[in-house]
């Protein structure tokens, strides 16, 4: 199994934690939390994705955290998708959702300062996703979709492969209808080719005695759990997760 971080090779899952800043760790309800939670053991839970998303669980493949793409055009951040599946022949992007806010939407980015780099860095996204898929998208027609499903579905059209995913990892009981509508309108509008897809990995977590522990002082005010969020990470005494869905975007 290999895992990389940004663009390091890590040696294996301590390593791995060790690399994220402390800031990732400070709220227990950060989804860097349970996405490492869940991903400890890569490669069983590959396994289990190949199954649904029909890829091929045999092959070598690289998991690479905070998978970054630079920008193609224009001037701005690099994207840094959560976690890149990356093999000879394909590519998913995992993108975990806990209890994150919703992102803004293109139209929204757009709006802001320096308009015209921000064109720029939004024509670099869709040409990728035009490469990838043959498919040109104009912005007036992903104005409505969150920016960061934008990049990050550009982020996983940059590897040279044949077939690609865009999963939302949910760290939830249920699917929140807006998440499904956002991935399954960008399949819409990508409409038949067979390159990429979308999709939602429902993953419930349910939290240790230890986590509960983390949760009351994160309520109770204290603002910087790091040490004891990143232990107990490490100990995998954190989470266990039950009744995994895959619900594919159409």
């Amino acid at each position: 199994m290999r895992i990389r971080f940004h663009d390091e090779s890590i040696v294996d899952f301590a390593d791995l934690v060790c690399s994220y800043p402390k800031h990732e760790f400070a709220s227990p309800r950060l989804s860097t939390v349970p996405l490492l939670a869940f991903w400890a053991d890569a490669e069983l839970r590959f396994r289990a994705l190949a199954t649904y998303t029909g890829l091929d669980p045999s092959v070598p493949v690289s998991f690479c955290f905070e998978y970054p793409v630079h920008v193609q055009q224009g001037e701005g951040k690099a994207s840094f998708t959560d976690l890149m599946i990356i093999s000879s022949s394909f590519a998913v992007a995992i993108e975990g959702k806990y209890t994150e806010p919703a992102y803004e939407t293109v139209e929204e980015w757009l709006s802001k300062p320096d308009k015209q780099n921000r064109k720029k860095v939004l024509a670099g996204w869709l040409f990728l996703i035009h490469r990838a898929t043959g498919i040109d998208l104009e912005a007036a027609r992903v104005a409505k979709y969150p920016y960061q499903l934008i990049h990050r579905t550009a982020s996983a059209c940059y590897p040279q492969v044949k077939r690609r995913w865009i999963i939302y990892q949910l760290f939830s009981k249920s699917v929140p209808c807006y998440y499904l509508e956002q991935l399954s309108g960008m399949q819409r509008l990508l409409g038949s080719q067979q390159s990429l897809s979308f999709g939602v990995l429902l993953s419930p977590p349910r939290g240790s005695a230890g986590y509960s522990k983390l949760e009351a002082r994160w309520e109770a005010g204290e603002r910087d759990l790091s040490t004891d969020v990143s232990t107990r990470l490490l100990s995998g005494g954190l989470f266990e997760f039950f009744d995994v869905q895959f619900v594919k975007a159409d």
